[in-house]
């Protein structure tokens, strides 16, 4: 479960980290997607990146999270924070894919909102993370 699988990655870069080798800042961030979104997600192991042509990156090609953790802030509050709208979109906070990533991976945006991309698909298998219904 969640709590295993962050236990076991908190141990192993523990290990590293006591062998002196650096290791990068880590931290949830949460990709929040519809039935269908996180359907494909499973089945490929990768969130594909947004593209610039389908009008669904406002700060160009790559994946967008938040850190908003659903257990703590309301389908509504992240829609908002995600979309600049509570009402748009509704069912694109029903599942989130929450990774467990190095702060390096990711680029902050020019935005008051909590946003992050990271530029390219997200390969799953590179990282631990977990597919959530809501």
């Amino acid at each position: 479960m969640l709590g295993d699988e962050k236990g076991a990655a908190a141990t192993q870069l523990e290990f590293l980290r006591n062998l002196g080798i650096p290791v990068p800042k880590i931290k949830n961030f949460y990709h929040y997607t519809n039935k269908e979104g996180a359907t494909a997600i499973a089945r490929c192991k990768k969130i594909s990146a947004s593209s610039v042509e389908a009008r669904d990156a406002t700060y160009g090609r790559g994946v967008y999270f938040t850190s908003m953790d659903p257990r703590h802030f309301s389908k509504e509050e992240i829609r908002e924070n995600n979309y600049g709208n509570s009402a748009a979109f509704p069912d694109r906070t029903d599942y989130v894919v929450e990774v467990w990533m190095p702060w390096n991976h990711m680029h902050r945006t020019p935005d008051t909102r909590d946003i992050y991309l990271y530029a390219n698909d997200v390969e799953l298998e590179r990282y631990t993370y977990n597919i959530l219904k809501i």
